[in-house]
């Protein structure tokens, strides 16, 4: 592979080698760092859906599933295959960054766009539908505080994308890959 061209800079600017903008690298490595995180816990949650339905309940050492509606493991399952779908979505679209790929701006603001939907959904659901009143304290404050904090946390990067794709200077530098 030849070495990158390096093109005259404007007055008082160092020299940058042409090619990728440093904020495709940037988002380019987040989205990946991001969907692989996304997928391990996901898969970890799978996996230890599944080792509890073979081993039976209270398989963990404090079973949450008394405490929730019938229908909350199929819905978690649910939620975990989808979400997988959508890291590996997220995945793609980190790798297009890097590579200079147009549909990348696409597939991030569609990841974005979806994550941000099924995120407020889902927290809807749970704090509508879940009683855990008969739950012990620590249980309900710990949902509460996860709640509280992982929205913000969880809808930040995802907010991020959606405001920097559709910014009009990204759009163009994206139009000319």
């Amino acid at each position: 592979m030849p070495p990158p061209v390096q093109e005259a800079a404007p007055a008082g600017q160092p020299l940058q080698p042409s090619g990728r903008p440093k904020w495709a690298t940037a988002i380019g490595l987040i989205s990946i760092i991001v969907a692989s995180l996304l997928l391990v816990f996901m898969l970890i949650g799978l996996a230890k859906k599944s080792i509890a339905f073979k081993l039976g309940p209270g398989t963990f050492t404090v079973s949450i599933e008394e405490y929730f509606p019938h229908w909350y493991t199929t819905y978690q399952t649910v939620t975990i295959s989808v979400g997988i779908v959508f890291a590996v979505l997220l995945l793609v679209g980190g790798i297009g960054a890097l590579r200079k790929r147009a549909p990348t701006r696409k597939l991030h603001l569609v990841w974005a766009g979806i994550y941000i939907g099924v995120t407020v959904i889902r927290n809807v659901i749970e704090i509508t539908y879940i009683d855990l009143s008969s739950a012990p304290s620590w249980m309900r404050s710990t949902m509460g505080l996860g709640i509280i904090i992982m929205i913000p946390v969880s809808l930040a990067y995802p907010v991020f994308l959606l405001i920097w794709f559709n910014r009009a200077k990204i759009k163009q530098q994206i139009s000319t890959w």
